[in-house]
């Protein structure tokens, strides 16, 4: 019927227009991964559309675009950090007390602070107005030290991150 023809139509509509870079990047990314929920609708419609016997064939075609798309991928993916990296940053509970907050600028640094001591600490990315009496900073190695600020203290030197005292 001609309501389900336009399924896939608007489907695949909806997918270029979540792809397009007309957005700023942290929320592209975000769009990037929605368009995939939109793919089984897409494929379900059109296998409703061809003819019983051609089925088959139409899946086996969608099945193999979907494995050229996902091969290249599977080869590139490996962790983030490593994992003397992230018992490190499970240590931030030896070096930070419970309740503090955490700054952390470096957004691939605060994911993994936050997945691991999200319930523990309060972590933003910019001091807050007026600072905690708690605040500490968490650089990771990686970035070049500018000096310390004003009266505060380093607390750890790792191999992953720094942890500074800031008040």
């Amino acid at each position: 019927s001609e309501p389900e023809s336009l399924i896939p139509i608007a489907s695949g509509i909806s997918l270029i227009l979540l792809n397009l870079p007309i957005i700023g990047r942290s929320w592209l990314f975000r769009f990037n991964l929605m368009g995939s929920i939109l793919v089984p609708l897409t494929i379900a419609s059109m296998m409703n559309g061809v003819e019983e016997s051609s089925r088959p064939a139409m899946l086996t075609a969608i099945i193999g675009l979907m494995f050229m798309v996902m091969l290249p991928t599977i080869f590139a993916l490996r962790p983030s950090i490593t994992m003397n990296d992230y018992l490190e940053l499970q240590r931030i509970v030896d070096y930070v007390p419970p309740g503090s907050t955490i700054v952390v600028p470096d957004t691939r640094l605060r994911y993994w602070v936050e997945a691991l001591h999200e319930e523990t600490y309060e972590i933003v990315r910019r001091p807050p107005h007026p600072p905690p009496q708690n605040l500490y900073l968490i650089v990771g190695r990686h970035h070049r030290p500018r000096g310390l600020p004003p009266r505060s203290k380093l607390i750890l030197e790792g191999d992953y991150i720094r942890i500074i005292k800031v008040r």
